[in-house]
């Protein structure tokens, strides 16, 4: 992963490598997904977030609050392969413009469907990068989850 090492490490910041000191770790007990992805974007956990269930999140993520900012207002989107994201960011609230699901992107019709949640990381990947290129946004979160297996 050559772009993450030259370039994402030398520009950005990277969380979670605890050989070099910089461990990253949930705090909310539950260890499974929206209650981590909460956890993630919103900064803090939250009890009222127990489940997987498509709830549309309370909490303000970075990704809303970014998208708050001057400058930065419709130029943030999230795509992902699990069709809970739209309820992570809350989009209808934030604003966040999600791409998800099986409806990503036209090529995931033609995949076999082998998680009911959403499709292979491909799509998520196309439509990403369409965005990308076509509307520009300042602030692009893509959610993998091929190597996940299944959402817990």
């Amino acid at each position: 992963m050559p772009f993450v090492w030259k370039t994402i490490v030398s520009s950005g910041q990277i969380f979670g490598d605890k050989t070099v000191g910089s461990e990253s770790r949930v705090v909310n007990g539950l260890w499974f997904s929206y209650p981590g992805y909460n956890e993630l974007l919103a900064g803090a956990a939250d009890l009222r977030i127990d489940s997987n269930n498509k709830v549309p999140n309370p909490n303000v993520t970075v990704l809303e609050w970014l998208n708050r900012r001057p400058g930065f207002e419709g130029k943030v989107a999230a795509y992902g392969f699990w069709d809970v994201l739209p309820s992570i960011v809350n989009s209808e609230r934030s604003g966040v413009r999600v791409g998800t699901g099986w409806s990503v992107h036209e090529t995931a019709a033609d995949l076999p469907r082998l998680w009911s949640y959403g499709p292979p990381d491909a799509p998520v990947l196309y439509a990403a990068l369409e965005d990308l290129r076509t509307r520009r946004p300042r602030v692009l979160y893509v959610l993998l989850g091929e190597g996940l297996g299944a959402v817990r």
